[in-house]
């Protein structure tokens, strides 16, 4: 069910009045995804695409982060050559591996990447502003309300699934284990 946070009334078949319900100034909207692993956000941002959103996907920005080389180096320094796979580039997993089982290490990985994150996401809503054909952006941001970044959005959007439906779909698209 894709719904607003605010009056949660369907967003699909409202869409073009709810966007200038939020923001009637020249500026687009921002829509705030938000929904635990596998609830369908993704899914969710391809729709919006289709209906002339621009989506940025936070997940993609970091995952990119990872192949500057001044990201690899400080990685490396960090946790050694163990981290890389065998083209010499940032092997995710094993840096999960890190992470996942000590916050300290989670929250300094978080550092270095969040702000690189933060200054891409700037420049594509800027981007995106100036697009005529884009009618609103939508932040597909994991932790958007635990990094309290909710309040850039004009509007907030929950994605839901049954938990046994999201486990099912996190364990065949990411590899994750239930205790992960």
């Amino acid at each position: 069910m894709l719904s607003c946070a605010s009056c949660q009334h369907c967003v699909f078949c409202r869409f073009c009045s709810e966007v200038k319900a939020v923001n009637p100034l020249p500026s687009k909207p921002i829509l705030g995804l938000l929904g635990a692993p596998g609830s369908g956000k993704s899914f969710i941002a391809q729709q919006f695409e289709k209906l002339n959103c621009a989506v940025i996907d936070a997940d993609r920005l970091a995952k990119a982060q990872l192949d500057d080389p001044e990201v690899r180096e400080q990685l490396v320094g960090w946790w050694g050559e163990q981290i890389l796979d065998v083209a010499g580039q940032i092997d995710r997993a094993a840096v999960g591996q890190i992470v996942f089982q000590d916050k300290a290490e989670l929250a300094k990985l978080e550092q270095l990447i969040h702000p690189r994150v933060q200054v891409e996401r700037q420049r594509l809503r800027t981007q995106y502003q100036a697009d005529p054909a884009v009618v609103a952006i939508v932040e597909d941001v994991p932790l958007l309300l635990e990094k309290r970044l909710e309040a850039g959005c004009d509007r907030l959007i929950f994605v839901d699934a049954p938990r046994k439906m999201r486990l099912s779909r996190i364990r065949k698209t990411r590899g994750w284990t239930d205790e992960q």
